[in-house]
């Protein structure tokens, strides 16, 4: 595996529930509290998904922005090459 792909085993345990948890404080809304209380939501399940959505997006904008270069070229080859097996394509 590729250094710049640990993040993605990272995310899978963390998704798995296999990563160590950790105790830490969130400061939410009463409201939101209480409803989501009354409604039997799990609030640290709700928050640990969120905050693990939100750094695969982050993680995936950086890569686009590392690799922007590799793909702006690869476009541009498809664009005067075509794509390299289009002959067999049954679509």
């Amino acid at each position: 595996m590729r250094i710049v792909n640990a993040h993605i085993m990272v995310m899978t345990m963390i998704d798995e529930g296999r990563a160590p948890r950790r105790a830490t404080n969130l400061t939410l809304s009463a409201e939101a509290t209480r409803r989501a209380k009354e409604y039997g939501l799990n609030i640290s399940r709700i928050a640990e998904d969120a905050i693990v959505e939100a750094v695969r997006r982050h993680e995936g904008e950086l890569w686009k922005q590392r690799n922007a270069e590799a793909i702006k070229s690869h476009n541009e080859w498809v664009e005067q090459h075509g794509l390299t097996l289009e002959s067999l394509r049954l679509f």
